[in-house]
C-alpha cells in the first residue's frame, strides 16, 4: 500500500503487511524466521547495509524490528521491518522509504508502522 501520493525520485513510499500461516508441525520460532529472512536479504537486496536489529513487543508478543538500506528498484531505499509469530501465523510489516524523502513523510510512515497490532486469536 502506497501511503503517499508523491513519489520520491522514482519510488513511492509504501507500507506492506503480510500474513502467512505456518504449519504447526514445523514448530518454527521467531529466531528461525529471523535467520531465514537474514539469508534472503543478503541475496535479494543489492548494497545491503544492516542499520539495526532490536527485539520489541507487539501486543505483548515478541517481535523483531530491523532497519536496513540498499538499492531498490529505482534507487536507494531505507526499510524498517517488523516480524512476529503468533498462533502459527507469521506477520511481517515493512515500511519502505526512498532516500531523500522529506522528514514529514518519514514520520508518517513510522506512525503507520508503529500502529501495527495483532488482533484476533
Amino acid at each position: 500500500m502506497a501511503f503517499a501520493f508523491k513519489t520520491v525520485g522514482a519510488l513511492r513510499p509504501t507500507v506492506t503487511v503480510r500474513t502467512q500461516d505456518v504449519e504447526p508441525s514445523i514448530k518454527a520460532t521467531l529466531a528461525d524466521f529471523r535467520d531465514l529472512f537474514a539469508g534472503q536479504l543478503i541475496k535479494e537486496v543489492p548494497k545491503l547495509k544492516m542499520l539495526g536489529e532490536k527485539t520489541i513487543r507487539v501486543n505483548g508478543t515478541p517481535a523483531i524490528l530491523w532497519t536496513y538500506t540498499g538499492d531498490g528498484e529505482g534507487g536507494g531505499v531505507r526499510w524498517s521491518q517488523v516480524f512476529t509469530v503468533k498462533n502459527n501465523r507469521l506477520y511481517t510489516v515493512t515500511l519502505m522509504i526512498p532516500n531523500g524523502a522529506p522528514a514529514d513523510l518519514i514520520e508518517s510512515g513510522r506512525e503507520i508502522l508503529n500502529s501495527f497490532a495483532l488482533t484476533g486469536k
